[in-house]
């Protein structure tokens, strides 16, 4: 019998549960599909911010960091830009200064170079009478952005004195540390130049903390060249650094050292980094930790880790540079100490960051050439949410990929198509929120390898030395590439480690945040050079952007089109609204003009302002709307007095900030001790980088050009008494014109009197450039009308100059050439004070003429025996290409200077990679 009903309901019920099925099944799919859109969003913003980023990084290799008066600093720029590393934009214009450490009011000497290709080269020409000290070697380009500096290069500089022998002190410190009220009782050794201890020097001690001397007193190296002394700490201390200053006190001897001294109520600031940001509960952890004494110096310990009930979970170690790791599995409510146990004395105990109860675990399983493998943990989502992670490098999207958290207990991603450079791994979570991140180095062993082949290790003096070059991959395939080449007396081993070099420039400074410790040892031979690497990525954040910026489009602006800029302002300080700026070049006889804004400012974009630029000094003119020239011309200052001070005080490495807190990978660590020499310019620099030394703003002295300067560039006409027949009392106007023809032949005249000798240079008559008439050393005026009042018979001399330039001895605004007419009877009154400068009036320097290096080829044994060469710079090539097969050759001679010598090696390949190594010789002392 047919059963409709029961058959129904179970058709129904079936149905019903398939409908429930096909729902869930499409509300999954959809939701899937929305997290996915929701990833290539983000995606297509960062594509967007990536697109748009157009900072600059600057590098300058040199010849060395100790000079002498007279010595000439010589560099190779190279300006690339941040991230991919393609060179920079053309038209970039490069200025380099030196600066006294101490005054930071003015530079020493400055120049202006061209960029071309992401390259410049030239030299700095030290004066003879320098005074000896320290100073600071810094450039930048045109391009800087409005909100970031990594186109400020920083490097300092020491001046010796060759008259006076440079001497070592060393102090050493015990391995513990003082307190207050305690004796310092310490020994001090001095070496010569010779490396022997150098008896019977005077030198001077300082206790200080900070700037503020707290003890003081003059000792005696006695006949060994070792002192014993001793110095009292007060009872109280301030929150600063206490520090020895130790200084030679004796004529013709110079030397000085600060050391730091440990005292504990003064202890070090250690910093912890969980990898990847947190730490969870129940899940294993690597933290990182960089350690600083308060003097922000990097400070190495041994100590142990222990819980809240003292019980000792295992013992921590920096591996070198106050940085290192531990790994531990957080619990609940559970905190954990880290204790210094070596140095002695310190009885501070820091508290790790506490770990969370939910979150994102990252961590790092493997880094080697041929992959990366990771792990990605979770207590606050489900196995099946979707988990992305994206992989950034060299401004490029290299990996991404969204998966369900149950499949990235172990995700591989595969480096060998990436190039080498600082890769910064997001995990996003299924609301395309950023919950960890990472930093780490890929392709170390991509690193170019640059060999120098038949290099010894000893030779004679002025021996030749011929060094075959090659460059390989890590495959051994050869590598093309540009390169500069230094050869220089070695100062210390400790220096060079110390020293930046254009690898860690380009692929780590302008990366990283804070101030990067040992710049030159991690792509060096050091053993634990990787290991420190790994510590730099782990301890140092990413410095590009904020994720925050980028899911909310703040997308950074950059303006990298200014050449010059600056303001007008009346005398007493207002800004001058739609002002008229002019900027001349005399040598080119053009000109481009612009208008002030209404805050008084003015720019010319870095394209005009290249193309009218030459070797020549430019000429820069302001007036109000009304075209009076009563206002003043301030150009834009490139490098700020007051961050100077800041630079000095961090480059001295005795930091004011207290030393006696922590912070946790949360924090930024731009906000600790961590300073780096870009942060200092990044809140007041401006965009415009034209050197305010360079040029003459408000100058009591006279804008005009010496004569003898345009009597030998600028060939010029004169007429004497004896030849001059015309009176201008019977036909002045008509007479003047004929005696300048009699004079210099050919010209033309424009309305108002205007004399022109190039010709007519402008379509409107009221812009023409006329001669300038000059009688008795007074500028009368633009027009033969002004010296219509003269007697022939009254005039000793009549002279012309042509040049466009010429007038410019008087007037900034004679450029049209210039007519001087000398009365008789006139004798120019040589005590009378020279004319003051139009403060409207600017003169900028143009580009610096690049000199060749010049090393001495000697033919035969006798030029060596006649010659004495006491070079210290051996040999300096800015521009040595490789070519594709992988090499080059450089030859040059040694001097006469025995001693240990340094090659360094810097340059980028084709492929935009950076290169760089050191060697060192002997020269025999014969």
């Amino acid at each position: 019998m047919y059963k409709p009903k029961k058959i129904l309901k179970k058709s129904i019920t079936i149905s019903f549960l398939s409908i429930i099925g096909f729902i869930l099944f499409f509300t999954t799919m959809s939701f899937n599909s929305l997290l996915q859109n929701n990833f290539e969003n983000i995606l297509l913003k960062l594509q967007n911010y990536l697109t748009g980023y157009n900072e600059d990084v600057l590098y300058l290799h040199t010849n060395g960091d100790i000079f002498e008066p007279g010595d000439t600093i010589w560099f190779k720029a190279y300006n690339f830009k941040s991230g991919s590393l393609v060179p920079s934009l053309p038209e970039n214009l490069l200025n380099v200064g030196l600066y006294k450490r101490e005054t930071k009011t003015e530079s020493i000497v400055t120049g202006k170079f061209r960029v071309e290709k992401g390259t410049s080269f030239g030299q700095l020409n030290l004066s003879d009478t320098l005074s000896g000290g320290s100073y600071f070697l810094i450039a930048g380009t045109n391009s800087s952005s409005t909100n970031s500096v990594e186109n400020v290069f920083v490097k300092k500089i020491k001046i010796k004195n060759p008259a006076r022998e440079t001497v070592d002190i060393k102090i050493q410190i015990p391995d513990s540390v003082y307190s207050e009220g305690n004796k310092i009782e310490e020994k001090l050794e001095v070496f010569g130049d010779n490396g022997f201890r150098l008896g019977r020097v005077k030198i001077q001690l300082q206790l200080k903390q900070d700037e503020h001397i707290l003890n003081e007193k003059t000792i005696n190296s006695g006949e060994s060249g070792v002192a014993n002394f001793e110095m009292i700490l007060p009872g109280e201390l301030e929150n600063k650094a206490v520090h020895i200053c130790a200084q030679i006190g004796q004529p013709g001897l110079t030397g000085e050292l600060n050391v730091h001294v440990p005292v504990k109520s003064l202890p070090p600031a250690i910093r912890f980094f969980p990898e990847g940001g947190d730490l969870i509960e129940d899940f294993n952890s690597v933290v990182a930790f960089e350690a600083t004494d308060v003097a922000g110096n990097p400070f190495d310990f041994k100590g142990i880790l222990t819980d809240s009930e003292g019980e000792i979970i295992s013992e921590v170690t920096t591996t070198a540079l106050g940085m290192g790791s531990v790994n531990i599995q957080s619990k609940k409510n559970t905190n954990l100490f880290l204790k210094i146990q070596e140095p002695r004395g310190y009885d501070k105990s820091y508290k790790l960051p506490e770990a969370k109860e939910k979150g994102y675990s990252l961590q790092i399983l493997e880094n080697n050439p041929e992959r990366i493998s990771m792990k990605v943990e979770s207590n606050s989502c489900e196995s099946t949410d979707l988990i992305s992670v994206l992989l950034l490098l060299r401004d490029s999207i290299w990996f991404e990929t969204t998966k369900p958290l149950k499949d990235l207990q172990t995700l591989s991603i595969p480096v060998k198509e990436m190039p080498l450079g600082v890769g910064k791994i997001t995990v996003f979570d299924q609301n395309g929120i950023p919950q960890a991140e990472r930093l780490l180095f890929v392709n170390l062993d991509k690193k170019p390898e640059i060999q120098a082949e038949s290099l010894k290790e000893i030779y004679e003096r002025k021996e030749k030395v011929k060094i075959n070059l090659s460059l390989k991959n890590s495959m051994g395939e050869p590598l093309s590439g540009v390169f500069s080449a230094s050869v220089i007396p070695i100062n210390s081993e400790r220096d060079e480690i110390w020293a930046e070099n254009i690898m860690t420039a380009l692929l780590l400074s302008n990366e990283l945040k804070g101030e990067i410790p040992a710049r030159g040892i991690y792509f060096s031979e050091h053993k634990d050079s990787e290991k420190l690497l790994d510590l730099l990525m782990l301890t140092h954040g990413w410095r590009r952007f904020t994720w925050e910026n980028i899911l909310d489009n703040n997308q950074q602006e950059f303006n990298n089109s200014v050449g010059l800029s600056g303001l007008v302002t009346t005398r007493k300080g207002k800004p001058v609204k739609n002002g008229e700026v002019t900027l001349m070049n005399m040598n080119k006889f053009s000109a481009i003009a612009t208008k002030t804004d209404n805050q008084g400012r003015f720019e010319f974009n870095k394209s005009e302002f290249t193309g009218i630029l030459d070797d020549t000094k430019l000429v820069l003119t302001a007036t109000n709307s009304q075209g009076r020239k009563n206002v003043f011309v301030t150009i834009d200052d490139f490098v700020n007095v007051e961050k100077l001070k800041e630079l000095n005080r961090i480059s001295n490495r005795l930091y004011s900030s207290a030393g006696n807190s922590f912070t946790t990978g949360e924090e930024d660590l731009s906000s600790g001790q961590n300073h780096s020499p870009g942060s200092l310019y990044a809140s007041d620099t401006t965009k415009r980088n034209i050197w305010v030394e360079e040029v003459d703003v408000k100058a009591k002295i006279p804008t005009v050009i010496p004569v003898e300067t345009y009597e030998k560039e600028h060939q010029s006409y004169i007429l004497e008494d004896k030849d001059i027949h015309i009176n201008f009392g019977y036909n002045p106007k008509t007479g003047i014109l004929q005696l300048i023809k009699q004079v210099a032949g050919h010209f033309d005249t424009a309305a108002g009197g205007k004399i022109l000798f190039r010709g007519y240079n402008s379509i409107y008559d009221q812009n023409m450039q006329g001669a300038v008439f000059v009688v008795n050393g007074r500028v009368a005026g633009f027009s033969y009308e002004d010296v219509d009042y003269l007697n022939s018979s009254d005039i000793e001399t009549i002279k012309v100059t042509k040049s466009s330039a010429a007038g410019l001895r008087y007037t900034p605004y004679g450029t049209g050439g210039l007519i001087e007419i000398t009365l008789k009877g006139f004798k120019p009154d040589e005590s009378a004070p020279s004319p003051e400068a139009d403060p409207n009036i600017v003169h900028i320097p143009g580009y610096t003429k690049v000199r060749e290096f010049y090393s001495p080829v000697y033919k035969n044994q006798k030029q060596k025996d006649e010659a004495i060469d006491l070079r210290k710079t051996l040999y300096w090539n800015p521009n040595i290409s490789i070519s594709d097969l992988g090499n080059a050759t450089i030859q040059y001679f040694n001097s006469d200077v025995p001693g240990e010598y340094l090659l360094k090696i810097e340059g980028i390949g084709k492929s935009g990679i950076p290169f760089y190594t050191i060697k060192t010789y002997t020269v025999k002392n014969n």
